[in-house]
């Protein structure tokens, strides 16, 4: 029987513009049934992530934490994402239905997760990514099939360009196109049109596993004003059923194209500045196809510069331990945003291989991140200038005291942390003669 249920629970989320006290803007809004649709505009009882639009990437802290990532990653283009919890688990899914009702169109990514109650990790599998088709349900009922993700206002709604043209006037926002021409996103601009619609995501029923996890991310970085989202809903059969023994359907390769241009006539400078142009998934392809290109794709020049978030859903013990510890030598700029379910002795061996040559550490949301993660830190890293630790609220104020004795810093983020003056204080004070920008945000209740 096809049921529609609501999440009940959040698992984690990036950020909330509301304050982790109150209700109002928070992530948890979107728990429940709805509260807004088919209303549009701004409403207190919505999720709202913390950033919009492009206006972020000329603040010069943002590109004191970017500049070092200088390998291109052009398929990742997320900025945002939460994890949700359902009461019933799913055994065949049919939708995943998303109430935007204020500035749609920017959701980026779908994935189910697949838990293991024995350890309560979550294994994500990837089920849709814009621009896939997907459907639009308005306020009269009417489903539009998008495809290509062409949702334009002139596409899809001619009849009232109007009255968009004279509520986007209204509201005196602007959005620079040369900052959206500058940074990585799969989304039009606007994102779509400013009316109030549900939607769809199709879910294919034929995963083997009973699911009631969802992630969502978001590319926000076209939409000129927060977006809001008002509540979730999954569709689908949470009835028993037999199911097969396949595996979920994964993106196929993309085919590697032939020529007779031999690579391995290079000079090893020259090579390594051709290899510098490609992301880490194709400088690991690469390294497999013979043994000198492998030497020369994973000599850890390479990997001065190390950035694992596009590629959190992939990041596991064994993948640290078995490959990334082996070739960080020389790892300067290291990012582990996003990801999850790393043990602290595979995390020490990362950082131990980094030594005192890392000088930047991106950490936001990794809730695996303990009291002797943050000594690690200091003990490894003595010369570390750049350290986020954004929604990492599982760590205490106390876990964060071992930072006191760096000494090097000049950008530090604790936004949405438990960290509070009495650590902060003597910690800026010991950096005072380096400090050029700490991120407070909220304190996490």
């Amino acid at each position: 029987m096809i049921t529609e249920q609501t999440p009940n629970r959040i698992h984690r989320a990036s950020s909330q513009y509301g304050s982790d006290r109150a209700h109002s803007y928070s992530i948890g809004n979107i728990c429940g049934n709805v509260q807004i649709y088919p209303a549009y505009g701004d409403a207190v009882e919505a999720l709202v992530f913390r950033t919009y639009g492009p206006w972020w990437i000329d603040l010069p802290s943002y590109r004191e934490h970017r500049q070092g990532f200088f390998r291109p990653e052009h398929e990742f283009t997320s900025r945002d994402f939460v994890e949700i919890e359902f009461p019933n688990y799913v055994y065949r899914g049919e939708s995943l239905n998303i109430y935007e009702t204020y500035n749609p169109g920017s959701v980026e990514v779908v994935y189910i997760g697949q838990d293991d109650p024995s350890n309560g990790h979550i294994t994500w599998h990837e089920v849709w990514r814009f621009p896939q088709d997907f459907r639009i349900c308005l306020r009269n009922d009417d489903e539009i099939l998008v495809r290509n993700g062409r949702q334009q206002m002139n596409d899809l709604f001619p009849n009232e360009i109007d009255s968009l043209v004279s509520s986007m006037n209204s509201l005196h926002l602007t959005t620079d196109n040369q900052l959206i021409e500058r940074i990585n996103t799969k989304h039009s601009y606007p994102p779509a049109a400013r009316f109030p619609r549900i939607l769809k995501i199709p879910l294919d029923g034929s995963y083997p596993f009973p699911f009631k996890f969802i992630r969502i991310e978001f590319d926000h970085s076209t939409a000129n004003y927060y977006i809001e989202i008002d509540t979730v809903r999954l569709c689908g059969d949470t009835s028993v059923v037999n199911l097969s023994h396949s595996t979920p359907k994964s993106i196929p390769n993309k085919p590697i194209e032939q020529t007779n241009f031999d690579l391995t006539k290079l000079p090893f400078d020259i090579l390594c500045l051709i290899n510098s142009y490609l992301d880490l998934r194709s400088l690991v392809h690469l390294s497999m196809t013979c043994r000198y290109l492998r030497e020369q794709s994973l000599h850890a020049l390479q990997f001065r510069s190390l950035n694992l978030q596009p590629y959190w859903n992939r990041i596991t013990d064994q993948s640290i331990n078995a490959f990334f510890s082996r070739h960080c030598s020389q790892t300067r700029w290291l990012s582990l945003a996003w990801t999850q379910s790393i043990q602290f002795d595979s995390f020490k061996n990362l950082l131990t291989n980094c030594s005192q040559n890392l000088i930047q550490l991106e950490l936001s949301c990794c809730q695996y991140l303990t009291k002797d993660s943050i000594q690690t830190i200091v003990d490894n890293c003595s010369n570390i200038q750049i350290l986020n630790l954004e929604s990492c609220y599982s760590l205490t104020n106390f876990d964060f005291i071992p930072l006191q004795h760096l000494s090097h810093l000049r950008s530090l983020n604790v936004y949405r942390t438990k960290i509070d003056f009495r650590t902060l204080l003597p910690l800026i004070y010991r950096n005072r003669e380096h400090f050029e920008h700490i991120n407070l945000g909220k304190k996490f209740q």
